[in-house]
This record gives structure tokens, sequence and C-alpha cells, in this order.
């Protein structure tokens, strides 16, 4: 072609310039002869070489041209041609004629001789096209070094064109072919974020974290894959990776700031459960359940939980009814949380609930009423143990019923409903042992509930039945001056003396009525004629004495009736008898009488001293005030009201320790209301939270709340103690 020919021509060599265009003629004269026909290969061949050897170097350049025109695969012709060019100096004629040739060879799987042509095209000039192709043969033949060689120039000649985004995609690229290199690989990363390539970035940071692990570096493995996650943060199986390698790492705080999922914080509070978290285990079990709601085995887990930590109030808000479903040990769990905090309903509702689905849980209401007992939610505790009783009815089980409430009482011995109902069961299912004891338990209760009428009732029965015990006497008296009688010994000696007898529900004395086959003939005693009258049924004197000298040797002796029913016979038949037992002495019989009267003397001095401290106090005069208080306090009337003064006085005067056993001694005794009850508490949790014992002021507020819900200021104070650090 006549673009292809160059000449040095000199403007004054005339005759020069005429053979030029008379060549050029000739060339254009061939080309229009070759349009019209067909090389011959050959002949050109020939012609090319003649001109080669005549040193016309331009001439065969031409005959090339026309050879390669028509005939463009002959890829012999077109490397010669390359060669032609190159030796006459057209670089890029021959840059293009050789990358024709070694992509025709790389596409056919020659890649030796490809290469061998990328590489003749590099030493002429630097084509990127060339360095990517020998590249990608490099990686092909695991020579990596030489393929990130090329990469690498050719990230530096785009570099220097001013192809930033094209220099960063040859970066990438250099990172993504050894698999070895993780420093390439955080490298290309980052040039991927440059180009928008998160994705891309992602994976390549992960494949350099692989990279880490194998050469035993788990710092930068770990720093690896947080860039990832950070790039491609719903890659689950990522942050799973990086979550378990923090975790074995000892970085927790890192660990639970990448978990998202609930699976993944409750991994985090597995690994502080370890190291005796305990706490912060429950706040990321928390954030777990909020994540799945549906998860109700963590909702049950983090309720008893919460329950361990002494916060019920939270572990409510796990569980509902219709979370619960019909899981045994969720409805359970449910109860448990209702009646700690007070919603005795909703508990009631769980454990019938519970005791319909699976009848044979009855003993984990038991176990349950137990537990709350001993943490003085009573009344909680008797809705589930009255609902096991309950259930044991209906199986007619009398023994297990009361065995239940029984167990009970002895956790909670003034609870009225209960031995109430205890009572009633031993009634009807003739246990009497447990009824007597039941009884009794009664009696203590009604007397500290200050229900005289009722005490009396039963302390009456009590002690026609055993009026050796000094318990029972005890107990008639004390529920006498709780209706106000003035002289209750009187009552008593009248009712022992037999002057006006104890009824009981036989009409005697614990034994059953005479028969119609009854002896007429034998002496009895009356007011005027020798019988004792007992609601209309008579007693025989002989065989009462025979029969309470058969009395257990256990009775009492402080008690003992026996010198009072022989004097007693004496004095009315005038007949003389051997008396059966001790010598006849009614001051023996009346001995612990008189001590009580005596007692009520001191308990009138115990309201003396207490007034007296209280006078003493208001006038500034502490040392007066707690020798007089501290009298006052060795009463059982006073005790309460002393104690309390006193723990309160101690305390005000900086003396927290001392101030604290006296209020806790006061809370040992019956306080005389409630009102009076809920105020000491308060002041107990206030002084031990002021001496540094958070914890036993926190679970001294939280049985408060139970007891009187919301009572002053004790729901921030229990909301502010929460927050603090255990102890320990």
């Amino acid at each position: 072609m006549i673009g292809d020919l160059r000449f040095v021509i000199d403007a004054s060599d005339s005759n020069q310039k005429s053979a030029i265009k008379s060549q050029i003629t000739n060339i254009t004269n061939r080309k229009s002869q070759i349009d019209k026909v067909p090389v011959d290969r050959d002949e050109t061949l020939r012609r090319a070489e003649k001109l080669l050897r005549q040193g016309k170097l331009d001439g065969a350049i031409a005959e090339y041209v026309q050879l390669i025109t028509d005939q463009p695969h002959d890829w012999g012709s077109v490397n010669t041609l390359g060669d032609l060019y190159l030796r006459a100096g057209q670089f890029e004629q021959s840059v293009a004629r050789f990358t024709s040739v070694a992509d025709h060879l790389f596409e056919q799987g020659f890649f030796p001789k490809a290469a061998a042509l990328y590489k003749k095209i590099l030493k002429i000039t630097d084509d990127e096209h060339s360095m990517l192709r020998l590249a990608d043969l490099a990686a092909r033949q695991g020579v990596l070094v030489d393929a990130k060689a090329y990469l690498r120039q050719a990230a530096e000649l785009r570099r220097t064109r001013g192809d930033q985004r094209g220099a960063a995609e040859m970066i990438v690229r250099v990172g993504e072919i050894d698999p070895a290199d993780a420093q390439c690989k955080m490298v290309a990363a980052r040039a991927a974020v440059h180009l928008g390539d998160t994705s891309r970035a992602s994976a390549l940071l992960e494949d350099a974290a692989a990279a880490f692990d194998n050469q035993k570096r788990g710092g930068d493995a770990l720093a690896a894959l947080a860039e990832a996650v950070r790039l491609d943060p719903e890659r689950r199986d990522l942050r799973s990776r990086l979550l378990r390698g923090l975790l074995c790492q000892g970085e927790i705080g890192q660990a639970r700031a990448v978990a998202r999922t609930s699976g993944e914080l409750q991994e985090v509070a597995q690994a502080l459960e370890q190291q005796g978290r305990r706490r912060e285990a429950l706040e990321v079990l928390t954030e777990a359940a909020q994540l799945d709601p549906q998860d109700l085995a963590l909702r049950a887990r983090l309720a008893r939980e919460c329950l361990a930590e002494g916060f019920p109030q939270h572990a409510r808000t796990f569980l509902s009814p219709d979370a619960v479903g019909d899981d045994p040990e969720l409805l359970l769990t449910l109860a448990r949380v209702e009646l700690e905090t007070g919603r005795i309903d909703q508990g009631r509702s769980a454990l019938t609930r519970l005791l319909t689905r699976h009848p044979d849980r009855r003993q984990n209401l038991v176990a349950l009423a137990r537990d709350l007992a001993e943490q003085k939610h009573v009344d909680a505790a008797f809705a589930s143990v009255e609902i096991a009783a309950d259930a044991a009815l209906l199986e007619a089980d009398w023994a297990a019923a009361a065995a239940a409430l029984d167990e009970f009482v002895s956790h909670a011995p003034t609870h009225i409903p209960a031995l109430l109902k205890l009572v009633e069961i031993c009634v009807d299912g003739g246990l009497d042992s447990t009824m007597h004891r039941a009884q009794t338990q009664l009696a203590d209760a009604y007397l500290a509930a200050g229900l005289g009428a009722e005490a009396r009732v039963i302390a009456e029965d009590l002690v026609a039945r055993e009026p050796w015990v000094a318990a029972n006497v005890d107990r008639f008296r004390r529920a006498l001056l709780l209706l106000g009688v003035l002289d209750p010994d009187a009552v008593i000696v009248e009712r022992l003396s037999g002057d006006n007898p104890f009824t009981t529900p036989a009409g005697r004395l614990d034994r059953p009525g005479p028969s119609d086959d009854a002896a007429t003939d034998t002496p009895v005693l009356t007011d005027t004629d020798g019988a004792i009258v007992l609601d209309e049924a008579e007693i025989d004197l002989n065989e009462a004495l025979a029969e309470l000298s058969r009395a257990p040797s256990s009775v009492p002796d402080s008690t003992d009736l026996m010198p009072a029913l022989d004097s007693l016979r004496a004095e009315t038949s005038g007949a003389t008898t051997e008396p059966v037992g001790p010598p006849p002495d009614l001051e023996r019989v009346f001995e612990d009488l008189r001590a009580k009267a005596a007692s009520e003397g001191r308990a009138t001095d115990a309201e003396k001293a207490y007034a007296g401290g209280l006078e003493y106090a208001r006038h500034g005069r502490i040392a007066e005030a707690i020798d007089a208080l501290q009298v006052a306090a060795r009463s059982p009337l006073m005790r309460f009201q002393a104690s309390a003064e006193l723990g309160r006085l101690y305390a005000r005067n900086g003396e927290l320790g001392r101030g604290v056993d006296w209020m806790e001694r006061a809370a040992e005794a019956p306080a005389p209301s409630l009102d009076e009850a809920h105020a000491l508490m308060y002041d107990l949790a206030d002084t031990l939270q002021r001496s540094g014992e958070g914890a036993r002021a926190l679970a001294v507020l939280l049985e408060l709340q139970a007891d009187a819900g919301q009572y002053r200021d004790v729901a921030s104070r229990i909301e502010r103690l929460s927050r603090l650090p255990t102890e320990g």
C-alpha cells in the first residue's frame, strides 16, 4: 500500500522525485489489478523475497500486505509482515501483526508460542493486552509470581495514563490470583471497595482470613473477617465465623457487637456464663428473646434466670399463657412468676391449667408452695398448695391432701385459711392425729391475729380433751384476755373445778357418753348431791380419777390435775380416800396461772418503760432512752414497738449495725398492725442500704413490695438497687 511506504525525499533531487512518482504509479496500477485478480501466493512470496534481497524493504512489505489481504489467515505471512514492519521501524504496525498471530495461537491452545509472541511485543512496547494475556498464561501454568508481576505492570500502565479505576481493577485481579497471599488480598479488597464492588471485596477479605489462619495469624484473620462483615453484614456465615473466632480469643465485648441473631447472642451469653458474668449473660439473653419471641425454651430459661437472680417482675415479661401452651415446665414457671409477683389469680389459673393437662404434676405444686413459703410469699404458696389439695380430694386421697397442707403450715404456722382447710380435711378424712395438731396451730394463729372468740372455742376444746397440757390452758387464758375477761384465771378455775365445766362434742371430758345400760346406783357428784353435770351428762369421779392416774408419764407436772380432782372429791363427798398421785394441792394446779397474772403487771411496767424511752429520746437523752426501750423490749407484748424504736434510734445516731440488729428483732415479733410492719420493713431496707448491704436491702424491699404493693418509693428503690453490681 502507498501509505505503507516511507521515503526520505531530498527536495533538491528532481530525478529522485520522478523515480518515486513512477514507483507510486506502478504500485497503484498493480493494486488495481490485484483487486480484480486473485493473488498467487507462491509468486507473491518470490517477489517479496526478491525485493528483500535487493534491499527494497518497502516493496517486500507491499507484497506481504497484498498477500495477507487476500489470505488473512495465513498466520505465517502475518508474522513475517510483522517482522518486516519491525525492521522498517513501523512499530505500531508490527505490534498489530504480532498481536493478531499471538491471539490466534492463544485461542488455539498453543500457549507457549503465544506467550513468546506476547513477550516479543512487550520488548517493542508496553502493550497492556499482552501483559494481561501473559498474566493469564502464567496463572494457568501455576507461575503465580509472574502472573502477579504482569498484572502489576498493567496496573502501573493504567495509572500512568490516569485510569485510576482501571488500575484498581488490576490490583483486584492480583489479589484474586494467589490463594496463599493474604496481604495481596487485603490490598485487593481495598481496591474493590474503591470500585464500589463490596461483595467482591468481602470475598477477598474472607479468602485473606483463611490465608491468615493457615499462617497461624489468628488476630489478622479476625481483623479480615471483621472488615468483611462490616462490608457485607448479611453474610451470616461470615458473621458466624467471626463470632466464634472472637469468642475463642476471649473478645466477648467485640463478639457481642457482632452478634445479630438470637442464636448468636445465645453463644455470647454462654461465654459470659462460663466466665461467671451472669448478670451480663442475662442482659444478652434478653436481647436474644426480643429478637426471637417464638423461642419458648429461651423465654422459659430467661424467666428461671430472672427468678434465680431475684427479679421476678422481669421474669413475667418473658412468659404469657399463649406462649407457654400446654408445656408443663413452662406452665409451672409461668405460675411461679405470677405468684411471686403477686398476681395470685393468674397464678392459680396457670396451675389449674397445668393439673388439667398433666394430673401427674400435683407434687410439683406442693414443691412450689414450699419454695414460695420459704421465700415468705405465703398467700401465693397457699394458692398453690390449695389447688394440689383439691386435686387430691377429687381422687378421695384424704391423706395426700392433708399432707400437702400440713407441710405448708409447717412453713406458715399462723396461716388461718390453710389451717381451717386442714382441719376440715382431717375431720372429713378421719385423720385424728393430724387434726389435733392442726387445731393447736389454728388456736395459736387465732391468738396471733387477735381473734379471741375463735381462739376461745378451739382452746376450750383442746383443754377439754387434754386438760393436763399446760399449753392448752395457756391458750385458753390468752383467748379470755383478748375477749376482755377481767379475771381469766377465775374462769379457768371455775372450768377446771367443775362449777362451770367445759363442753366437748361428746358432752364429757373426752369420753363417750353413758350407755343405756350404765348402772344407776353409782354415786355421782353434784353441787348438792355429789354429781358433776357436764352439758346434761354425768361423770363418774372414781372412773375419772382412775383414768387420770393412767395418764402418760410425759404429762407436764406444772398442771397436774390429779391433786385438784382429789381435793374436789374430798371436799364434796366428805369421804376419806387414799390420794392418787401427788398430794392434793390446788396451789400447784394454779401455779402457772398466778405466774401469768403476775406477767400482766410486768406488761404494764413494759408499757411505762416504752413511754419513758420515747420521752427520753424526744429530749435527746439517748442513753436513758436506750436503757428504757431495752427494758420494754423484754416484754413479748411490747417487743415489736420497743425493738423497732431502738433500731431507728441507733440508725439515726449512725450505729447502723446495731440499728439493723434491733429492727430484725422487731421483725420477728408480731406487729400491732400491717402499717407498722410495712414501716419497719421500709426502715430496715433503708438502713441496710446505708450500711452498704445492697443485696439484703433489695431482698427486704422485694418482700415489702410483695406484701404492700405500691408502698411509698419502694418500686424506684428496687429499680436502683437492681442496677447495682452484685456483691462478691
